[in-house]
């Protein structure tokens, strides 16, 4: 069985909010093939989350101005969501995502503006 989990930004198992994320996690149902079926990931809002499939599409067609618009109007509904954002700054600021480090701190402090 393989395990992942992603927390954009910093990890720490002792935070009892990660802690008890992993805990409800594990405790998930699994499928046949021994996998959890399930996410921890808080659900995004619908239409957020439909914009933010449709700015993909856009995106992976060459479409990178409609693709943003999409992606602003995502996060327009669901201003907190850090995935949304992560996509419009990978193209609106490509050197703090694909330098030799990507900057982290930089994105906290995005997230706090």
């Amino acid at each position: 069985m393989t395990v992942s989990y992603s927390n954009l930004g910093e990890f720490d198992i002792r935070r009892p909010d990660i802690f008890n994320k992993i805990q409800k996690w594990i405790k998930l149902p699994r499928d046949s093939n021994n996998q959890f079926n399930s996410s921890i990931r808080e659900p995004m809002d619908e239409k957020a989350e439909a914009f933010f499939h449709s700015g993909l599409r856009l995106y992976r067609e060459g479409r990178q101005k409609e693709a943003l618009l999409a992606w602003s109007k995502s996060v327009q509904i669901d201003p907190g969501n850090y995935i949304i954002r992560k996509q419009i700054w990978a193209i609106t600021h490509p050197d703090k995502f694909y330098s030799t480090v990507v900057d982290f701190d930089w994105q906290r402090q995005q997230m706090t503006t």
